[in-house]
Formats: C-alpha cells, structure tokens, sequence
C-alpha cells in the first residue's frame, strides 16, 4: 500500500469551501448549481446536501477531457492512470504517474498498457481478447509478457521467448486473471482532465483538494482543477449497465438491427449527449426495450436521456420508462439537436422495469442512436 500524502484529521478537512460552480444531481433527479462544501460526510452543493454514497453525478470541472492518452495503464478495476511506462520485471511494473509519482503495481492487476497515443475509447476495447502484444503494422502477437525493458518486450510463446522492439509496441495486454471481487460497500469515482479516473472511498474535499483512499494506490491527493467529475457506486447506487436484462428485443425498421451496449455508445466509444460524457449507461438504437428484475428493492430509477453525439444532428426516438406494465415516463420527441433531458421515475415496490426506445415520427431509424446517460437505481 503507498501512502502518498500525509493524512490530516478529518474534522481539520470538512470545513472549507472546495470549488464554485459545481453542479451535482440529486437522487430526486433534480440539478443543483452553486459553491460546493464537504461537511460530516455530506456533500453540499447550494441547498442541497447529501452523503458521499449518493452522490450520482458531481461536475466539478468545464476543463474539457482528454480524450486520448499517450501512455496509461488499464487496471482490471476499471481505474487507469496517465503517465510514463518504465519497465516490467518480476512481475511488477514501474511506472511515473503525474498525478501520485513514482509507483511500482504487481503486474496482475493491471489490463492493458498502451506505448503511443489511444483514444480512451479503443483503450477500454483493447481490454478484451487474449494476452500480447500489438505491433505498430497491426500485428498481435498472443503469448505471455514476461518483461518490458527500455528497448524490447520479451512475450513467452509456447516454449520460446520472442524479442519484439519496443518502439515498435503500440500496446500490451496483459492476462486477464480472476476479476476483482465486488465492492459491499459504496465507493467514490473521480475522472480526471488528463484522463485518469481512480476509484475509493472519498475522505475529503477540502482547500481546493480531493482526498481519495485507493485500494490500489493508497491515499491519493490531487487539485480540485484537475478532476471533471465525481460519481458514486454500490450501497444505495447501481448503475443498470452493471445488472443483466432479463429479456430484450430489438426490433429493426430497415432489417438493420444494432446490439445495445452497455457503458458504450453503438460503436463502442464513450456515451456523449450534447457534449457531456457519461461513465455508465446503455447504447440503444431504435426499437429496443430492455426489461430488468427489480423485485421491490429500488425507490427510483435516474438517468439522462438523448441521441448521441456521435449521430448528431441526425436522430428521433422517444423514449419510455414502464414499470409493471404502466408507463412511468415518457419523453416527447427527442432530436439530435436537444440538450440532455434528466428524468426520475418512481420505483417503490415495482417488480418490473423496462426501458424501450422508440421510432421517431420521420419515418426513418437513421441516426437514432439513444442513450441512457447515468442510468442509475437507488435503493
């Protein structure tokens, strides 16, 4: 475990005003703007105060994102940092971050490692297929990677040992291993400017810093400046993407049909809506109804709802929210040229939930690539 800042007791940290102009969704599906404070494990932003658990969205940020990385590492926990590879040796990778400095990370829990510049979309594609190495003339070299040195990167394969260049590397991934076990209890997530995002329990937010205890990194502290957004997970928040439809149909108009995503857009890249991204949700073209198991557990059901910006201008779909067969919400016509719509839908009690996306009165499917932004149920 590395202890990378010196940690100040907590009633020292809980007193000043971290940042203005924050603007956090509440769990009744409402947005509030103002200055932001962290008090007795409350987040407060204007008059709206909630625990750090609940904290669905929290855009601390207009910096834009990054959207691509030189060098980063995917961890098999989601979370990736930004930075300068060294080396890998006895399955531990050095590796200098901009954001906690110089680290060293047993090899295992790290996915894929990229050597040149990656959108942070075809990074998080990359995490799937088999251990290698992918080589600048678009050859993969499956095997395992048993160093990475300044000048080459040995992958065992079969029982011999391949010297590939490492300037000639675009990217390495690494086994997949046992997945990490899920998380009880709720934890915090921060996506960064540069683009990394790490993951723990929020200790504090104070004198324009955040304070993140990591499983993976110890305590990380970082300026306010840098961090887009903060979002919770577990406990009383989950994200639908991370729970399995009990039944779909997908219904094309011109025998086109396009498989929804979760976490994804329909080509795989970062749900986008009028310019503002979303970690988790779903990517669904029209028709598609999704339909999942509640069993009375959750209040309500939150999200935001538009065509993606990667079909935009194009795209009209109207969306619904049926629970045990009523309609809870409907939106209208949604076009390519809207802004995001938030909506909230009443669960207590409700047995069924289904999402469906709907044709558009222009008579044509093309460009109707919707998204459930955020799309979270609370408990």
């Amino acid at each position: 475990m590395l202890l990378l800042n010196y940690y100040l007791p907590a009633a020292f940290l809980f007193l000043s005003t971290i940042t203005s102009g924050a603007d956090l969704l509440t769990v009744d599906g409402r947005w509030v703007s103002g200055d932001a404070r962290a008090a007795g494990g409350k987040l407060t932003v204007g008059r709206a105060a909630v625990p750090f658990d609940r904290i669905i969205s929290l855009r601390l940020s207009e910096a834009a994102g990054s959207g691509s990385v030189e060098q980063a590492l995917l961890f098999r926990s989601r979370d990736m940092l930004t930075g300068d590879l060294g080396s890998i040796q006895s399955e531990r990778i050095t590796f200098e971050s901009k954001l906690l400095g110089s680290l060293k990370i047993p090899s295992k829990d790290v996915r894929v490692i990229t050597l040149e510049p990656m959108s942070l979309a075809n990074l998080v594609l990359n995490a799937e297929g088999p251990a290698g190495a992918k080589l600048s003339n678009g050859d993969f070299v499956e095997g395992k990677v048993i160093w990475i040195s300044s000048r080459t990167i040995g992958i065992k394969v079969r029982k011999r040992i391949l010297k590939l260049p490492r300037e000639r590397t675009t990217l390495v991934r690494l086994p997949s291993g046992k997945p990490p076990a899920p998380e009880g209890r709720s934890l915090q997530f921060a996506r960064l400017v540069d683009g990394s995002r790490i993951s723990g329990e929020l200790v504090s937010i104070s004198k324009g810093r955040l304070e993140l205890k990591s499983k993976s990194f110890g305590t990380a502290n970082f300026g306010i400046a840098g961090v887009r957004k903060l979002w919770s997970e577990g406990g009383p928040l989950v994200p639908l993407s991370t729970l399995k439809p009990v039944e779909v149909r997908q219904i094309a108009q011109f025998d086109e049909t396009f498989r929804w995503r979760p976490d994804r857009n329909l080509v795989g890249a970062v749900l986008s809506i009028g310019g503002r991204e979303y970690e988790r949700g779903l990517g669904c073209h029209s028709r598609c109804e999704l339909e999942y198991h509640l069993g009375g557990k959750w209040s309500a059901f939150v999200a935001e709802i538009g065509i993606d910006d990667y079909a935009r201008p194009r795209g009209e779909v109207v969306c619904r929210v049926q629970v045990d067969g009523k309609t809870r919400f409907e939106s209208g016509l949604i076009t390519g040229r809207g802004q995001p719509k938030t909506l909230r839908a009443d669960l207590r009690g409700a047995r069924r939930l289904r999402l469906v996306v709907d044709f558009g009165p222009n008579g044509s499917s093309s460009g109707d690539h919707a998204d459930w932004g955020l799309a979270v149920l609370v408990r």
